[in-house]
């Protein structure tokens, strides 16, 4: 190969390379762009960046902000992401009972004001309690990131309904629940893994 050729190669390759740095900067100025014109899911995303550092400096306040500004617009993986953020204190003090308001939200906003609702609501339970029962309720509903955030909570206290709720999410496609099944996994043992999967599958037969 000559020379020159290479350099053409080489001088293809770094315009390609400027194009889509140029591409991606503008998807994220896009994103800024409608986020602060108002629109929830660019909220919702631009959040999602801040948590993770994905093309921005990661802040878990920066992502709270956004996720508050989705959430009150009735955006509901916002609704249940803030509250999963007060749940762990990330970017914000630690509230149970300000996550269980925001999944009581997420709730209601998916199936409706049913009257059951009402009345469990009206139980005197501690904040984490409260907070799971929400969060329940709208998983219930085939929501599958509050199944994969149920499974991140119960992994840290019974490793059973950790591994029933990442089984369902995975089952219903839900990505991230794959790596936290996998990783469950490592942190159980057999009896564990087949008490979850009968448990998965009687939920999925009956919804």
């Amino acid at each position: 190969m000559s020379f020159s050729y290479k350099y053409l190669l080489l001088s293809l390759s770094l315009a390609v390379g400027s194009v889509w740095a140029i591409e991606q900067n503008s998807s994220i100025e896009e994103i800024i762009q409608q986020a602060e014109q108002g629109a929830a899911e660019s909220q919702y995303q631009l959040a999602i960046k801040y948590e993770l550092g994905d093309h921005l400096q990661q802040s878990y306040e920066q992502a709270v902000v956004w996720l508050t500004k989705a959430a009150q617009q009735n955006h509901i993986e916002a609704q249940l992401k803030l509250g999963m953020m007060y749940f762990n204190g990330q970017g914000v003090a630690r509230n149970n009972v300000e996550a269980a308001e925001w999944f009581r939200k997420a709730a209601y906003l998916k199936q409706g004001n049913k009257p059951a609702y009402y009345a469990k609501a009206l139980i005197p339970v501690d904040g984490v309690a409260k907070a799971l029962w929400w969060l329940e309720r709208v998983a219930e509903q085939k929501v599958s990131q509050a199944q994969y955030q149920l499974a991140q909570i119960y992994a840290q206290t019974d490793v059973v309904k950790a591994l029933t709720w990442a089984t369902i999410a995975n089952t219903l496609g839900y990505q991230p629940a794959k790596t936290l099944l996998s990783q469950l996994s490592t942190q159980s043992n057999s009896q564990q893994q087949q008490q979850a999967e009968q448990l998965a599958n009687d939920w999925l037969n009956s919804h």
